[in-house]
């Protein structure tokens, strides 16, 4: 949501603010759209790689051998993971 508030352009900044102080029905589907006109997804998947690189050099040095392939055997499933 953060994302959706700094990357949104000023006409799109009212509807999430409405959306805040009510409920309507499709409350979930108007945010959802929010989400997708504001690209948080690939910002997200973007970020998502970072911190994945980030994390497998850091294991890389790790010398505990025995726990690294699971570990990254985890990792690499969670990110083949629908999300």
């Amino acid at each position: 949501m953060i994302h959706a508030f700094e990357t949104a352009k000023p006409a799109q900044l009212s509807e999430p603010k409405d959306l805040i102080k009510t409920n309507p029905a499709d409350k979930v589907e108007k945010v959802m759209q929010i989400f997708r006109d504001c690209k948080v997804d690939d910002w997200a998947k973007e970020l998502k790689n970072i911190y994945l690189q980030t994390a497998l050099k850091h294991l890389k040095t790790q010398p505990y051998s025995l726990y690294v392939k699971p570990l990254q055997e985890l990792a690499d499933y969670l990110m083949m993971r629908e999300s």
